[in-house]
């Protein structure tokens, strides 16, 4: 879910800082350019404005949203931009404490994610493995990788369909989402995450 990535970033960030990087990651580098703001619907939301944590940045004008986010672990870097639009959809009552939250379908319209290392052994392995297709990595060097099959998860997956997410705003400056492990029967989370962003 594209509001969720950090989690998935997580995940790859802790696969890429194995030196034995798979060999069959032989797709060549590229991908949908994330680009700067989708432009606004023209009404506004709840959502709007710019929103942060430690990890991202998310920017909503309208119906559309212009979302960052950037991990390092191991000496690895993720960086991971997408840009897409969103209606809303009514409500639903959440645990703890009947919170109303509004649900939301999300469409991820360009997704990219860049990946590099500090690492100059994980250099040596990216390049020996052929690593995304690439077997030219240098420190510190940034590259496209958002169509190699190891962080398909991160864009493709979601890219162009329809998702479906809950949202709650504390005192107008925390925003909650949803949890993806807890999805109801109506394919809306059934609670939110305790981790939240801070209104800029």
């Amino acid at each position: 879910m594209v509001f969720k990535s950090s989690l998935v970033l997580l995940s790859v960030l802790s696969m890429l800082s194995f030196s034995g990087c798979s060999s069959d990651d032989s797709t060549s580098s590229g991908g949908s350019s994330g680009t700067g703001g989708a432009g606004g619907s023209g009404d506004q939301t709840a959502l709007e404005g710019t929103w942060t944590d430690s990890e991202s940045i998310l920017k909503f004008a309208g119906h559309t949203f212009d979302v960052a986010f950037m991990n390092s672990e191991d000496n690895v870097t993720i960086d991971v931009k997408m840009t897409g639009t969103f209606t809303e959809d009514g409500y639903k009552i959440v645990q703890p404490n009947d919170k109303n939250t509004t649900k939301v379908k999300i469409t991820t319209k360009t997704c990219s994610v860049k990946t590099k290392t500090s690492s100059q052994a994980m250099v040596v392995a990216w390049n020996g493995a052929s690593f995304c297709g690439s077997d030219d990595w240098t420190i510190n060097t940034a590259k496209e990788v958002s169509t190699c099959p190891n962080f398909t998860e991160i864009c493709y997956d979601d890219l162009n369909t329809e998702d479906k997410m809950i949202y709650f705003i504390e005192n107008n400056t925390k925003l909650y989402f949803g949890d993806d492990d807890q999805i109801g029967t109506d394919g809306y989370p059934d609670a939110l995450n305790t981790d939240y962003s801070t209104k800029q």
